[in-house]
């Protein structure tokens, strides 16, 4: 949405041709006159402030100023004032900066980029020990605010964003657990623990499952990387999701043997990983997943950590498959880079 204040500076003529443009698109639809507005004038969102009356601008800058909020509040569109340059989430210094961010733009209507948010939270709760607040009060409705938006928005959210909010609010569950583990309790770690876990030991079943639902409904669309990480991040909560009694984890092995070629190395030992993990037997999973990395002529892309998992994998889920067994077993003799010290460096899952 644009108010005509950009429009100071060009030509009268300029003006008027996009004003009758825009009007002749608002009788007929409002949302293509939406679209209109954003993408033929190429400006953002809506103006920083009115034209003062009388402001010297070398044309009817005023006028087209009201006939096009006026156009505009034909079309049901509500003109907001506001700073127009969009967020860059990665710009925020702290986890304080980006929930009051977060929480102005959410009380003003303004788009907040759930993907990313969550992504930059995960990797600062970990390391940001104090706030500028006394008391968790505060953060925790900045939290509640933010997820409750999150929540309000999953239906309308791309598979890969998705599968990066489930698994970014997944990590901060684990940075929880571990901090409590270590007694190293940050203000942070008790106000989203409060907002995320309905127990120590027991995510929020309500929130989880309410992202597992709008996985569920999007599944169809999920590449291989989001399927990946959407199932790595129940497998950090240890938490096997129920969509109308049926397992979200068992939809996604369906989902990933159709797309299994697409699949990188991490990818291959997340997923079997996972389900050993969570305790879900899926033969087919296994079997398929064994299949591709048994044919696969060059192991190479294959870390001594993706080596480690896939064995405890199968391992654990007593799953059979020689071929994979005896081409990762080559592998391991074959690479250089695994020598004696090498294995000192792997971390059993």
């Amino acid at each position: 949405m644009i108010i005509a204040h950009r429009l100071l500076g060009r030509s009268q003529i300029f003006a008027n041709l996009q004003l009758n443009s825009l009007k002749c698109r608002a009788q007929h639809s409002p949302i293509a006159s939406t679209r209109c507005v954003s993408s033929s004038i190429h400006y953002q969102a809506i103006a920083a402030r009115r034209p003062a009356s009388g402001h010297a601008t070398g044309f009817r800058g005023v006028q087209i100023f009201n006939e096009t909020s006026w156009m505009l509040n034909q079309m049901n569109i509500s003109v907001r004032f506001y700073n127009q340059k969009s967020w860059v989430v990665r710009d925020c210094k702290s986890i304080d900066e980006i929930l009051e961010t977060a929480s102005k733009r959410i009380d003003e209507s303004l788009p907040v980029p759930n993907a990313a948010v969550w992504s930059s939270i995960s990797r600062m709760i970990s390391r940001q020990q104090f706030s500028k607040h006394r008391s968790t009060d505060i953060i925790e409705h900045q939290i509640s605010v933010l997820l409750r938006y999150t929540c309000d928005s999953l239906n309308k959210s791309k598979p890969k964003d998705l599968a990066t909010i489930t698994l970014s609010i997944a990590k901060i569950v684990r940075s929880i657990r571990e901090a409590h583990q270590r007694r190293r309790v940050s203000i942070y770690h008790q106000a989203f623990g409060k907002v995320l876990q309905e127990s120590s030991s027991n995510p929020n079943q309500g929130i989880f499952h309410a992202l597992a639902k709008a996985t569920d409904a999007k599944l169809p669309h999920f590449e291989s990387q989001a399927l990946a990480n959407t199932a790595y991040a129940y497998a950090l909560l240890g938490y096997d999701p129920k969509i109308d009694e049926r397992s979200l984890l068992r939809g996604i092995a369906e989902k990933s043997i159709d797309c299994m070629h697409h699949f990188n190395a991490q990818g291959f030992a997340n997923m079997v990983w996972c389900f050993a993990k969570l305790n879900v037997h899926h033969t087919r999973l296994f079997q398929s997943v064994g299949d591709v990395v048994a044919s696969k002529h060059d192991l190479n892309e294959f870390k001594p950590q993706d080596f480690a998992n896939i064995a405890w994998a199968y391992a654990t889920a007593k799953a059979q498959h020689p071929n994979l067994f005896q081409n990762v077993g080559d592998s391991i003799a074959a690479m250089d880079r695994l020598r004696t010290k090498s294995f000192a460096t792997f971390r059993l899952p």
